[in-house]
């Protein structure tokens, strides 16, 4: 019988000090690796003027990479709620307007738009990062005949 007393010892001894280890759990696991990148598409000027930033391609570049980690389009049509966003993994990342291509455009009270002759006047690219399960805001400036320096989006050194 002492071969089994040793036997069950020694499982009791498994079950007590081996589960709580095989069951234990790495304290990032369901931590969020992600947030999003998030770029609004109309701005209002301090005159009251909307502009929107149309027909434009953005590329999503992760730090030290050459090949994009998305690249997002805007419409060439009036989309005054329109917001580029992208979920991105947690890291350092540059945005780069691709030109030519592009068009800023001032849209009068009845929607329609008229192409202006905007001067990107931001770094392009722009760098900014992604926090886990936060929003980040990224953006371009541009000079515009009439009103001056407008944004859109925010992190616009």
């Amino acid at each position: 019988m002492s071969i089994y007393r040793s036997i069950l010892f020694i499982f009791g001894l498994a079950l007590c000090f081996g589960a709580p280890l095989a069951c234990s759990s790495d304290p990032r696991e369901g931590a969020e690796t992600s947030g999003t990148m998030s770029m609004p598409l109309q701005t209002t000027a301090p005159s009251g003027n909307v502009y929107q930033l149309r027909s434009a391609s953005l590329s999503v570049f992760a730090a030290g990479a050459t090949t994009p980690a998305t690249t997002l389009t805007t419409s060439a049509f009036n989309e005054p709620s329109a917001t580029l966003t992208a979920p991105l993994a947690v890291g350092s990342y540059t945005i780069q307007l691709q030109t030519p291509g592009w068009q800023v455009v001032r849209v009068d009270p009845t929607g329609t738009g008229t192409a202006v002759a905007a001067t990107l006047t931001s770094a392009n690219p722009a760098s900014f990062s992604i926090t886990s399960n936060q929003t980040t805001n990224v953006g371009f400036a541009f000079d515009v005949p009439g009103d001056g320096s407008i944004g859109f989006g925010g992190n616009l050194s």
